[in-house]
């Protein structure tokens, strides 16, 4: 995921900036070790870093890894909603939201997956918000990001 803001305020470090907008220190490890970056006014930067009043932060997360064990099961997705965020799908009853070892793959979080590569998503990675019983039918949401 991809962030700006022009930050207005008194000096302070990055990594306090960073903190107060949500970012938790183990995220924080992941942009540093694992292929996330920030720039300050297009310069690349640490979190220790001091922000002035104008300054320009863009910073990119690191990519998420999507789970083996959620393998793309191509069948019908009815689609309620869908931003950049979060999609929102109805489930039909009789099928589980989340894979079972041992039983079909056929499950809503397969049949996101498979979504998410047809459509080329940035992340295939699957993140259930809401889950149903396998007999349930109904409105699942689904986080496009951890």
């Amino acid at each position: 995921m991809r962030f700006k803001w022009t930050y207005q305020g008194p000096r302070v470090s990055l990594q306090t900036f960073l903190r107060h907008q949500g970012f938790s220190q183990a995220q924080l490890k992941q942009l540093k070790f694992h292929g996330g970056f920030v720039f300050v006014n297009k310069r690349q930067r640490n979190t220790a870093f001091t922000l002035r009043p104008g300054d320009v932060i863009f910073l990119q997360t690191a990519p998420e890894v999507a789970a083996d064990a959620v393998v793309p099961f191509a069948a019908p997705l009815a689609i309620v909603y869908e931003d950049e965020y979060l999609m929102v799908v109805n489930k039909p009853a009789g099928v589980p939201s989340i894979p079972d070892v041992g039983k079909s793959p056929d499950t809503m979080a397969n049949r996101v997956k498979a979504y998410l590569l047809k459509t080329h998503a940035e992340s295939t990675a699957i993140h259930v918000v809401t889950r149903l019983d396998r007999d349930t039918s109904g409105l699942m949401l689904f986080a496009k990001s951890g």
